[in-house]
């Protein structure tokens, strides 16, 4: 329905992967590698969406704000705002609520990509190289791909 994006389809600038929810998945890591390839070979600006932008997207948010040197808080603040958009959710009224997703989620989310177990305190963990190590080590991309991914996301 939207001109501009069929454009930009049709250009090749937009890339669908399919991606299940399940993080942890072999499937979940091929996609990952796709789209970050993806990214890494085109210029910004980026748009990442799956249908409510906080499992798959927000796992990939979560994961490139890590990577590029994010604080904790920073990428908990961004992750809460999809709750804030899709469920309007006002994280002053519901604080208790917004604690406990980040802690249900984009920390379990974090926990993953640095290798940790299920409730490890994520407090003194270089995220940056976290994400570095995920990158390389558990999803396949090559250090190179890495490096080019932060070059272009660093633009």
């Amino acid at each position: 329905d939207s001109p501009y994006y069929k454009g930009l389809y049709d250009e090749g600038k937009v890339i669908v992967l399919g991606m299940p929810v399940n993080f942890a998945s072999d499937e979940f890591a091929a996609g990952i590698v796709k789209g970050l390839t993806f990214l890494s070979e085109n210029q910004g600006p980026y748009l990442v969406h799956c249908t409510e932008g906080k499992d798959r997207a927000g796992f990939t948010a979560a994961l490139l704000e890590a990577l590029m040197g994010a604080k904790l808080e920073e990428i908990e603040d961004d992750y809460l705002q999809s709750y804030v958009n899709y469920y309007h959710l006002d994280p002053k009224a519901d604080a208790e609520k917004c604690q406990m997703i980040v802690e249900k989620n984009v920390h379990e989310m974090l926990r993953a990509i640095a290798g940790l177990e299920k409730g490890a305190d994520l407090k003194d963990v270089d995220l940056a190289a976290a994400a570095e190590t995920y990158l390389t080590d558990t999803v396949g991309l090559t250090a190179d791909q890495v490096t080019a991914l932060k070059t272009t996301l660093s633009k």
